[in-house]
């Protein structure tokens, strides 16, 4: 149940056992048995390293029989800070709008023609 839970990305103790009473595959698995989340947690803590060497022999096993291709394995570790505070996204429409009228001001309130003006027009032959 851990390596199933391990491969679909699901590490929480409580996302296991949401999937123990809803999902099938969890349910047959465990042979209809539902341990709640503190006991998953605490056999993961004391059963670590037999938990990682019972992954390796299953990632060996796809491999021997040809279930798992590992020609390629990628890992995306990066980390992008979020910059999109309240704050940044008043100062950028506050400097939008004012660049508008600025814009409006220097060209007496008329539409600002773009410099390849004859893209959007038909052409006449």
């Amino acid at each position: 149940m851990l390596i199933l839970a391990s491969s679909e990305g699901i590490t929480s103790g409580r996302k296991i056992n949401t999937k123990l009473l809803f999902d099938t595959r969890y349910q047959k698995l465990m042979n209809y048995e539902t341990p709640s989340y503190h006991l998953i947690n605490d056999f993961k803590r004391k059963s670590h390293q037999i938990i990682s060497d019972l992954f390796v022999d299953c990632v060996k096993f796809a491999q021997y029989y040809q279930f798992l291709d590992l020609s390629t394995i990628a890992i995306d570790g990066s980390k992008i800070r979020a910059n999109a505070s309240k704050s940044k996204i008043l100062k950028w429409k506050t400097s939008i709008s004012s660049n508008i009228s600025l814009n409006k001001k220097k060209h007496n309130n008329s539409p600002i023609k773009s410099k390849n003006h004859t893209l959007f027009q038909e052409k006449t032959n």
